[in-house]
């Protein structure tokens, strides 16, 4: 679980840079908004799965606990 959150970390780091980078570069265009929105969409997304795994992993260790 730790280094599910190391990468999602670093993913959401990069998807965040990359956001800024293209609203700055292209501020006077439209898509970049939709590029973000998407990001954050991917966001949710791998946030859900992260909640997901992480409840998983604690009832399989409940289920095993003796």
């Amino acid at each position: 679980m730790r280094r599910l959150k190391r990468n999602y970390f670093w993913v959401l780091t990069i998807l965040i840079l990359s956001s800024t980078v293209f609203n700055l570069t292209w501020r006077d265009k439209s898509w970049p908004g939709y590029y973000t929105l998407s990001v954050f969409l991917v966001l949710v997304v791998l946030n859900i799965i992260g909640n997901r795994y992480g409840k998983n992993e604690s009832a399989k260790k409940e289920c095993h606990t003796p």
